[in-house]
Parts: structure tokens; sequence; C-alpha cells
């Protein structure tokens, strides 16, 4: 993975509008959009997460979201993309839970969400009362499965990922 050889005249990278990662065009127009010359693009993630695997991600997976980007772009590297859950539940606390739509680009962070294991999750033998796996939405795994599913299709459609975690 060569994203250390950034070029310097690339200053800023746009971040397309759409940023639902299940929107085939949407998906291919980010990718095209935040990824190097070379094809190679830096993956962060964050999510409401919670749970017995407890990885409290509010406001300080925010900072630490805030804080890796600055890092980046000191070392001139500015394709990234940070992904985030869209868990679509207005009824949250946080109103309508897309962290990427209603924290992160407000703030100037290039993200993207998806839903992607959502679905399966509710139709699974898991969720009858989730007594043994305790799988649910914000889950720290279910960002893992997201972060995962993401590099899968990126890398079938050539682009090389650098995934950065805590």
């Amino acid at each position: 993975f060569s994203m250390f050889s950034a070029s310097s005249s690339d200053d800023h990278v746009a971040c397309p509008a759409s940023g639902d990662m299940h929107d085939a065009l949407a998906l291919e127009a980010m990718l095209e959009a935040r990824a190097s010359p070379r094809r190679e693009l830096v993956i962060l993630i964050l999510g409401w997460t919670n749970g017995k695997a407890q990885i409290a991600m509010r406001d300080e997976g925010l900072r630490f979201i805030h804080t890796q980007v600055a890092s980046l772009a000191q070392h001139g590297l500015p394709h990234y993309l940070v992904l985030t859950p869209n868990l679509g539940d207005p009824r949250r606390k946080d109103g309508n839970d897309n962290m990427c739509l209603n924290f992160l680009r407000p703030q100037g962070v290039c993200c993207a969400f998806s839903s992607v294991g959502f679905a399966e999750l509710q139709s699974s033998p898991f969720n009858r009362g989730n007594n043994s796996w305790e799988m649910f939405a914000t889950h720290p795994y279910l960002l893992f499965l997201q972060r995962w599913w993401f590099t899968a299709h990126a890398v079938a459609r050539g682009v090389s990922i650098l995934s950065l975690d805590a």
C-alpha cells in the first residue's frame, strides 16, 4: 500500500453529495471522488455503539475522527472516507440517527453511511430476544461488518483500502 506517497498538489478532495453506499451509483461516485490517483483510500469507522462489549463512541468518537482526519491532512493524505451506520430511527435521542449527515458533514468531514446488516439482523435467529448473542443495531460488531462490506466492494472495484481503527 503506497498511500504515503501522496501528491502535495491534491489539497482538497471532493465529497459527493450522496453518501448512501447502498446506492450503486453513489458508491461508484464516492470511490471515484475519494480514492487517490493510484486508487488508494483510507477508511475510518464511527458509530453510535454500545453493548456488553462496550465501546462508547458518542462525543469522544467524533473527537477521535476529527483527530484522525487532521493527522491524515498533516501527512498530506486527503484521500479518506469515514463510514457510519444509518440506523434510520428518528425516535433516537439524537434525532435522525445518521451520524454522517447530521454530525460529520456539517463539520466538514467527508463520510458515507450504510445500513448493511440491519435487515439480516432483524430476520436472523440471533434476533430471538437477543438472549444469547445479544446482537443489535448499535453493537460494535455490526459496525465492523459494515467496514468489511465496504472494503469488499471497494477492492472489487480496484481500490486499495487502508482501514484505520482505534
